[in-house]
């Protein structure tokens, strides 16, 4: 063969390796890390020794249960020493997937033929379903690049021989085992390519027997100390399998999932219509029928075996988890062998039946298969520009909402305490606090994070839900204390106190939590991290009048095992009687949970445990008028965490109150903590960490409370508010209505012309170096104080704009269209545009095109224009249904950003499908026109209130000086606007904007 024809294999595969490689990395950041990756995230950040640890039993941290050995993990850690960008992470992931492209090649080239390697190559190349797990924070990419190395290292060294080569084998095979569980299939399908390929040669003499007993022992030497390399991880694969072992009937494997299988490999991310697999299919059908040939015998069974004993292992290990194409990928790269070999064997024919020269079908047999891979991979390549704006989560959208409308709220607040902590922490460096240290002194501000099938408590807080993104709904509560609790005796002289963490009351009754919360999901105390110690103390005080003579305590601790791993978790229980220093009366550890049998104890259907410690408050004295309970929380490491599942506490107390009363004497103590704030009718708080407090009726005591007349005025000022916080009185109604107008809307509304008298919550001087609007920029001028600011930027509603002293300027147009008046009121300029019935959504008024245009104007210049739009189309078969994006810097002349067109399906196409257009200006400019055309009504513009679409301008708002007011009260004046009017909310605090989390695709 010509030197030339021997370069082009190298050459031809380099080019698909480049091309796998631009594949992969397309916007390799732009889609959130979903919860599997951020599994991934949470180990590998924890330091290598806990890692391994948590990695070995499953111990607890912040993701729960991670199912991999660590080198994946491992190499991670150091990645997350240079950066910490999704996309840099997830290159390793796409390091081994592009690997595996050249890894296959050579391995379907040495066990079938060198034209059947590189057809895998080419098909692989443009698979999206490979390019999807190598674009992933997970094991799977290293896993699938060692599996095809450990094989092809196999093959090698049993036809080749050579001790080097099973030092080769042994090597890959060992890191294969530390980075899957299902290494474990593999290595038994390479024993029966062993036992085949030995047997084989032996039967037909092709092969003596000593030199076949020298390769199988040289094997099961190279296998040996594999083995011996992963004894020291044995115990984490026992305790994996423990946990995964299914208590019932195994899943097993659903009828359809070869057919959902086969879809994934062929078209993973098509359109689910028609058969886009079916050429794939029938071309590794083809392979095996022509694999089964003597010729190529051997990778048949060797890639037949590889394929199938996963699955074998699947069905015999009985686990609780549901097969998905994730186990399968051995199956996924028969395919591939099988097909370029199908392609392989039909292109050489069709070049003799052509009765082409040898260095013609050298050249022509590569060149067209490769042609033809792309042909067989249109259904794949068709549907990368959905893959690429795909969102496997909305952990980005979510941070980024929460980070745009943070204003005047201070902290986040979890269902749970880790899981979500660990993607708010990632995405939300240092924007909010968290509860992880609660103290009683301070109103506190949050935005409370739920799954969206759960509903958080309405008592004692009252929850504000603002918006549901995707599965995850946040709401707006206000934490007030009414730290201690105080006993009131009945009739009896008994008081009794109960914590079930089935609310919040925890927050309202507690001293001091430190690295302890509530969990609201299994409803226990639980820790906020782990690896470190917790605590939390109650003062339980006497009301006035009267005195503790006896008290005693009831404590119930909840916890799950893991067979055959001891617990480390123990919680300490200490009291102390008046002023006295703490004294421990007890601990909880998972001893507490045996039988007297020596077994654990019976779990409920949730596999949980319960133990309850009883136990009497010792050195009460004659004057007692106070007892504190404090739990200790020790680090954990190992799974059967205990936590409290519930606290009683009871006391006899003698004599008779003689105070206030419960609810009076609560709002004393809320008071103690809290800002409370007087209500001043048309006078809004703008920077105050307070609350307004009323009376619920004239004939409750005012206390420090407004006055109860006051109640009506207020409510009228503030239509639909709710309280963020009550005190019941005697009979159970609410005694005291807490509320804070600015936890749900900071912004203070205003008309043009007419002033508002703002007061500050606050000592003056205060400085606000943020400030932000909201409704119509028509280039108001306001007076703020003694200050005339002119905002020199036009936009229609619903805009907000940001201006910060660090020049920090951004401007978003953000319209829903679940609304028919505020649909039509976004765009100024609109042509033969409705809003379609019972849907989010615009389209054309009469048959043929419609428009809606967007102007922005702004003095401070725009940097960056970033266009989200959520278009729809139906995919007539003429092709002419379009959604375009244009933009026009004067308005006139129109350059289209990104088309939308139909597929000629005949379905439906784009629903809620992101399309995002970015413009970075060289020169920044000062005035843009966004336009949408609609080809006709079967285009249509989609903004829903959770998924809106968007017009973001990044400005340069360096001559923006901020604000500083001297004066307790101030005037707030809109002297110009063009008549409309404008919401102002003023930041003492810098306000957060993370361009990271917006996406350019």
């Amino acid at each position: 063969m010509p030197t030339t024809v021997r370069r082009l294999y190298p050459l031809l595969l380099v080019l698909l390796l480049l091309a796998g490689a631009i594949l992969r990395l397309a916007y390799l950041g732009e889609p959130s890390l979903w919860w599997d990756e951020f599994i991934t995230l949470g180990i590998s950040q924890l330091s290598v020794g806990r890692m391994l640890h948590i990695l070995t039993v499953v111990g607890p941290s912040d993701i729960g249960g991670e199912f991999f050995p660590p080198l994946y993990h491992l190499i991670t850690h150091f990645v997350l020493s240079v950066s910490h960008d999704d996309a840099v992470l997830r290159l390793l992931s796409v390091a081994c997937g592009t690997a595996s492209i050249a890894v296959l090649y050579g391995l379907v080239s040495e066990i079938l033929s060198r034209r059947a390697g590189l057809f895998a190559a080419g098909l692989t190349t443009f698979s999206v379903y490979q390019l999807h797990y190598s674009r992933e924070l997970r094991p799977y990419s290293l896993f699938m690049l060692l599996a095809l190395l450990s094989l092809w290292a196999l093959y090698r060294a049993l036809s080749r021989g050579g001790p080097l080569r099973y030092v080769a084998y042994a090597l890959v095979t060992m890191a294969m085992c530390y980075t899957s569980y299902m290494a474990s299939s593999n290595i038994a399908a390479e024993g029966v390519f062993t036992v085949w390929f030995l047997g084989s040669r032996l039967a037909k003499k092709e092969l003596p027997l000593r030199v076949a007993v020298k390769k199988g022992l040289a094997l099961l030497a190279a296998v040996a100390v594999v083995g011996l390399c992963y004894l020291p991880w044995l115990p984490a694969y026992r305790n994996i399998f423990t946990l995964l072992r299914s208590k019932g009937v195994s899943p097993g494997i659903p009828a359809d999932f070869p057919l959902t299988v086969l879809t994934e490999f062929g078209a993973y991310a098509a359109e689910r219509h028609g058969l886009p697999w079916l050429p794939l299919a029938l071309l590794g059908l083809a392979g095996c029928a022509v694999a089964a040939r003597r010729r190529y015998r051997d990778g048949l069974v060797l890639l037949a075996a590889f394929a199938f004993m996963p699955v074998v292992a699947f069905l015999v290990a009985g686990t609780q988890l549901e097969i998905s194409s994730r186990y399968v990928f051995n199956a996924y790269y028969l395919l591939m062998a099988m097909a370029g070999l199908t392609m392989a064997v039909l292109l050489e024919r069709i070049a003799a039946h052509l009765d082409l020269s040898e260095k013609s079908a050298a050249w022509a047999v590569p060149l067209v298969g490769i042609g033809l891979c792309l042909v067989v991979s249109i259904p794949n390549l068709r549907s990368l520009g959905t893959y690429y704006r795909r969102e496997t989560s909305y952990s980005k959208e979510l941070a980024d909402y929460l980070a745009w409308n943070k204003n005047d709220v201070r902290y986040l607040f979890y269902q749970s305490n880790r899981n979500p902590k660990l993607i708010a922490d990632w995405y939300l460096p240092h924007v909010f606090e968290n509860l992880s240290h609660y103290m009683p002194r301070g109103y506190k501000r949050t935005f409370h994070l739920i799954q969206s099938d759960l509903t958080p408590p309405r008592t004692p807080f009252f929850p504000h839900k603002v918006i549901t993104i995707q599965d995850t709904t946040v709401s707006a509560i206000g934490l007030v204390s009414t730290a201690p609790v105080v006993l009131y005796p009945d009739a009896k002289g008994a008081a009794r106190f109960v914590e079930d963490f089935t609310t919040y009351d925890f927050y309202a009754d507690c001293d001091e939590a430190v690295n302890l919360g509530p969990e609201s999901r299994y409803h226990t105390l639980s820790h906020y991290d782990y690896e470190k110690p917790g605590h939390a103390t109650y003062t339980f005080q006497a009301a006035a009048g009267t005195r503790i003579t006896a008290a005693k305590l009831s404590l119930m601790f909840s916890a799950t095992f893991l067979e055959g791993v001891p617990s480390d978790s123990r919680i300490g229980v200490s009291v102390a009687a008046g002023d006295a220093p703490f004294t421990e009366i007890g601990t909880v550890t998972g001893k507490d949970y045996l039988g007297p049998d020596g077994k654990l104890i019976a779990p409920n259907h949730e596999k949980r445990r319960f133990v309850t410690k009883n136990y009497d408050v010792p050195g009460i004295g004659s004057d007692t008028g106070k007892v504190r309970l404090r739990l200790d929380y020790g680090p954990v490491a190992n799974p059967g965490i205990i936590e409290a599942f519930r606290i009683e506490a009871s006391a006899t107390l003698a004599g008779r109150p003689t105070g206030p009363g419960p609810a009076l004497d609560a709002l004393v103590r809320a008071a103690g903590h809290n800002a409370l704030a007087t209500w001043h009718p048309g006078e809004p708080l703008v920077d105050a960490d307070a609350l307004y407090v009323f009376p619920a009726g004239p004939d409750i005591p005012q206390g420090p409370a407004n006055p109860a007349s006051a109640l009506a005025p207020f409510l009228a000022a503030h239509p639909g508010i709710e309280p963020v916080f009550a005190i019941p009185g005697e009979n159970g109604r609410p005694a005291y209505l807490f509320y804070d107008p600015a936890l749900t809307d900071p912004f203070v509304d205003l008309a043009q012309n007419v002033p508002v008298t703002a007061r500050l919550g606050e000592k003056p001087p205060r400085r606000f170096p943020a400030i932000k609007l909201s409704g119509i920029l028509n280039r108001p001028r306001l007076r703020i104080g003694d200050t005339t600011l002119t905002v020199p930027v036009l936009s229609p509603p619903p805009t907000t704009l940001l201006l910060g002293k660090d020049g920090v300027g951004v401007l978003r147009f953000e319209p829903s269209f679940a609304r028919e008046k505020d649909a039509l009121a976004a765009f100024p300029l609109a042509w033969n545009i409705r809003k379609n019935d019972g849907e989010d959504c615009l389209s054309c008024k009469a048959p043929g095109p419609c428009s809606v245009t967007v102007p922005i104007s702004s003095a401070y210049p725009i940097k960056t224009l970033r266009i989200l739009s959520y278009p729809r189309v139906f995919a007539d078969k003429a092709g002419k249904n379009t959604v375009t994006v244009s933009f026009s810097p004067d308005g006139t002349h129109f350059r289209p950003l990104d088309t939308l067109r139909s597929d000629r399906s005949g379905l439906w196409q784009g629903l809620m499908v992101r399309r995002v257009s970015v413009m970075r200006f060289r020169r920044p400019i000062n005035n843009g026109f966004v336009r949408f055309d609609l080809s006709s009504q079967g285009a249509q513009l989609w903004s829903r209130d959770a998924t809106r679409m968007r017009i973001e301008a990044v400005l340069d708002a360096s001559k923006f000086p901020g604000l500083t007011e001297s004066a307790l009260t101030f005037p707030l004046k809109l002297e110009d606007n063009a008549g409309a009017p404008l919401s102002l909310f003023l930041s003492p605090r810098p306000q957060p904007y993370l361009p990271g989390l917006q996406d350019d695709f």
